[in-house]
């Protein structure tokens, strides 16, 4: 670092002079503005210890959550720096007295102010610097008669935070501006409006979003930036505008009452506002009076937006309700400047802050991007949220509520394991960076903010203890020992464990970063465990019964706490392979069906909200690569080494499906329409091992590949699977020839799920309370005979496709990768080669000429004839 780096040039803005240490200078110095004088002087204090910085700090001399972090820390350096260089009492005798003097000098600093996390965070990494400094010292030797690693390793993470926190300023002025433009005309002017002070004087440059606006001027797009007050200390009317005239920017100054009728009588394009504290939900701790800023935006289509770095989020709090708010003073409200402006018998509520609900804010603005919101599913605040429906005029109405009741939420932690969070920079100290592993216990337990880290049936028990104390007290445990746990996990994608406490049982499940029966050699992405949450709870507004209740969630650690099925439920494919029969199987898989494909569909959906909850669920796209792969492309490449199948006995029926021109063409055609059709949200995998049952109950699960597809894809892949049963009948021995009367019943009941489907998906269609959405709108049907004619056409093309999906998903699983039981649990290969064949036959038919088919009583009478 320069020495002149953070020294202002004459008539210069800036809130800190900081001059490193030099070959004239031994140690670092610090001054800071006192910003209590501005505008009318410009005075700086200097800042020689800790108790220095406290005082400046408290007193707000100076301010900002930002800057407030950043004198702590260069006062750590300073006062370090000064202590090295004296003898006796009032310097270091050893590293270890520097270290124990630092953290005493953290606990300190943190009293000065209670909100802005930027000063906690700062102070925590000082102390895993501290930390990790010491014990690489400590592992050559008992006692270092010398401060210096220390003392260097703090001045270095200081002029590192000093020179970052520019950086990241810039960055988000740049994204922020770039996130306005890009919902306003080609060349349009820029009206935006800020609060309190988030520029030059409450960080250490540029700004946050005041940077925002400075990147507007930048583009040559600001036509006008107002500005509040803000009451009662007037950052923005001492500070903001004072920052306004300094740079020459189109700046008018206006009351915290002006905003309202400023906004209805002459527009505005944004706000953009700072913020102290953010909980990983999104909600937003900022000066008081940022609240009814974001109510009257929402009221008047304002766009609302909170630019802040990565260090300004604390991901330990799940919802703003956690966010300790300071109280000020009451003469801060009482007098100004000094003289008594209110009855000093008055009583006064003077909080510092206010918190302002995620569903009010259009977008956070970081270092690394805009974090944009998405509706909530209605449960708690650490359950991931998805798109539902709600047209533009219900959007006015409901203020900031979505569909069915939902509120808008961000996924903070998933942003930033995505984008990398804030971390002590490794070029830091000489000693190893901390990382988060540091933070972890002697389990080297995974948190709920740090990275992947899978979990194990020794500690699974202690994560939730410690981190879901709402399961915990769920399960009615004391301790560890009263909770017993198993890992079951028997397919390729996930660990699951089952964990049993003395009141209540529930399921962890953790995706895995690859296919289990392949190893790492396939990854796959670790976001599809929030995507199996999300549909989780959208299976479960509209089929409650059907599916279980997912307690927590967390993205980056790809895990799920839900809802133990109990016995003596089984997973549907056992049940059928041996010989279960359930009476009320076809109405709940067709129940299931039915009304999750209806109200995600545009049949329910408006056409905005349609395509946003097509865009909220596109990111799963890494399971869709799979299937495309697995069920459209593989089967049919000899190349593709994992590919199996019942040799020698399969070896030519194999061969020519590969070589069937007319087949494979097909197959390409159903994966155009698999990959471009997003008629509604679909589970994705829904076959007999995604659903568990006993007699008079049923519940799906499993829905990690959930996307928007063809609904054809939904129902094809479950009745794929009964026929694939179906088959594997006759291979049974328990009567000697098979099960002949069992088998008539599986296929009989595939028939019924159809035909219910049907039924009750209409029954949603000509109900006027239900089908609201642009899908066949109803005023273009009014008569009877339109509405007949469209549902008998739609439906005609629904078996069409859901009869190609079908004979796709029975050929894969015979000649691809992933075989099923039904076939596998056949001892006999001639016998199960046998079975294989007919249903090999059925697919192809059902591939190649399922058109042709006006009946599902048609494909059943095909399938005893294969």
């Amino acid at each position: 670092m320069t020495d002149d780096v953070h020294r202002p040039s004459p008539g210069a803005l800036q809130s800190l002079i900081y001059t490193p240490r030099s070959p004239q200078s031994e140690q670092p110095s610090l001054e800071v503005l006192d910003q209590l004088l501005l505008p009318n002087k410009k005075a700086y204090i200097p800042v020689k210890t800790t108790q220095d910085a406290w005082k400046v700090i408290r007193d707000m001399n100076v301010r900002g959550a930002p800057l407030i972090a950043i004198v702590a820390v260069l006062s750590l350096a300073v006062e370090m720096s000064a202590k090295s260089n004296v003898q006796g009492k009032d310097g270091f005798a050893s590293l270890q007295t520097a270290a124990a003097w630092l953290q005493k000098a953290v606990v300190y600093l943190k009293t000065s102010r209670p909100t802005a996390v930027n000063l906690f965070t700062a102070m925590d990494e000082v102390l895993l610097l501290s930390q990790a400094t010491t014990k690489k010292h400590d592992a050559v030797g008992a006692c270092v008669q010398n401060a210096a690693p220390l003392v260097s390793a703090v001045v270095r993470f200081a002029e590192q935070m000093l020179k970052e926190d520019v950086e990241s300023n810039q960055a988000i002025g740049d994204h922020g501006a770039a996130a306005i433009l890009a919902n306003l005309l080609p060349g349009q002017g820029v009206k935006v409006l800020t609060h309190c002070n988030t520029g030059s004087l409450a960080t250490a440059g540029y700004g946050t979003a005041l940077g925002v606006i400075r990147s507007l001027h930048k583009e040559g797009r600001l036509a006008r930036v107002f500005c509040t007050e803000t009451r009662p200390y007037n950052q923005g009317a001492r500070l903001t505008a004072f920052e306004l005239v300094q740079d020459q920017l189109p700046g008018t100054l206006i009351t915290d009452s002006m905003v309202s009728f400023l906004m209805a009588t002459q527009g505005l394009d944004a706000i953009v506002v700072g913020a102290d504290r953010i909980a990983a939900n999104g909600d937003t701790a900022n000066k008081i009076g940022t609240y009814q800023l974001a109510v009257t935006a929402k009221h008047h289509g304002v766009a609302f937006y909170v630019a802040a770095p990565f260090t300004s989020f604390d991901l330990s709090l799940a919802s703003g309700d956690q966010i300790e708010i300071e109280e000020r003073p009451a003469r801060e409200l009482t007098q100004v400047q000094g003289i008594q402006v209110a009855p000093q018998e008055i009583a006064v509520w003077n909080p510092g802050f206010d918190v302002t609900p995620a569903s009010l804010i259009t977008g956070i603005i970081t270092e690394k991007g805009v974090i944009h919101p998405f509706p909530s599913a209605g449960a708690t605040d650490a359950k991931p949220r998805v798109p539902t429906q709600e047209t533009g005029e219900d959007r006015r109405k409901s203020n900031g509520t979505v569909g069915h009741g939902r509120r808008m939420t961000f996924d903070i932690p998933g942003f930033l394991n995505g984008e990398g969070a804030h971390q002590i920079p490794s070029s830091l100290p000489d000693a190893a960076a901390p990382t988060p592993s540091m933070e972890l216990d002697s389990a080297n337990l995974p948190s709920p903010s740090s990275g992947y880290k899978a979990l194990s049936e020794e500690n699974v028990a202690l994560f939730l203890e410690k981190h879901v104390r709402d399961v915990w007290d769920l399960l009615g445990a004391r301790t560890g020992a009263e909770v017993e746990i198993s890992e079951v996990g028997d397919g390729n994608l996930n660990l699951v464990f089952i964990v049993r406490g003395p009141k209540n049982t529930v399921v962890v499940k953790q995706a895995l970063p690859y296919v289990r029966c392949v190893g790492e050699s396939w990854p796959l992405t670790l976001d599809r465990a929030f995507y199996e949450a999300a549909a989780l709870q959208e299976e479960g507004r509209h089929t409650p019964r059907l599916v279980p209740e997912v307690y927590y969630s967390n993205r980056a650690l790809a895990l799920i706490v839900m809802q133990f099925v109990p016995p003596p439920h089984i997973i549907l494919r056992k049940a059928l392979i041996r010989g279960d029969v359930l009476s009320t199987l076809a109405a709940d898989l067709s129940d299931f069906m039915a009304r999750n494909l209806f109200f995600t569909s545009s049949f329910h959906h408006s056409g905005p909200s349609k395509r946003e909850a097509v865009a909220f669920w596109s990111g799963n796209h890494g399971l869709c690569a799979l299937t495309e792969a697995v069920v459209f492309t593989e089967p049919y490449c000899p190349e593709v080494a994992h590919n199996r199948w019942t040799s020698p006995a399969l070896d030519e029926t194999v061969a020519q499906l590969r070589q069937d021109q007319a087949l494979k063409v097909a197959v390409g055609k159903l994966k155009a329409k698999f990959m471009d059709s997003t008629e509604a949200l679909c589970h994705g995998d829904l076959h007999t091992g995604s659903v568990m049952v006993k007699e008079g109950s049923t519940v799906v699960i499993d829905p990690e590949f959930a996307f928007y597809g063809p609904m054809g894809f939904e129902c094809g892949a479950l009745l794929a699977n009964f026929w694939l049963n179906y088959f594997s009948q006759a291979g049974r021995a328990s009567d000697g020839g098979g099960r002949h009367e069992y088998a008539e019943w599986v296929l009989d009941t595939s028939v019924a799920i159809w035909q219910e489907f049907c039924a009750k998906f209409l029954a949603l269609w000509a109900d006027a309370a239900t089908h609201q959405g642009e899908g066949f709108k109803r005023v273009a049907y009014a008569k009877p005979e339109e509405l007949r004619a469209a549902q008998e056409a739609f439906v005609q093309d629904l078996l069409r496709d859901t009869l190609g999906f079908a004979g796709c998903k029975m050929i894969r699983r015979i000649i691809g990768i992933a075989h099923v039981e039904d076939f596998e649990s056949i001892p006999d290969p001639q016998v199960r080669a046998a079975c294989e064949k007919r249903a090999l036959s059925m697919a192809r038919t059902l591939v190649v000429h399922g058109g042709e088919y006006a009946s599902m009583e048609a494909v059943a009478a095909l399938a005893r004839k294969a």
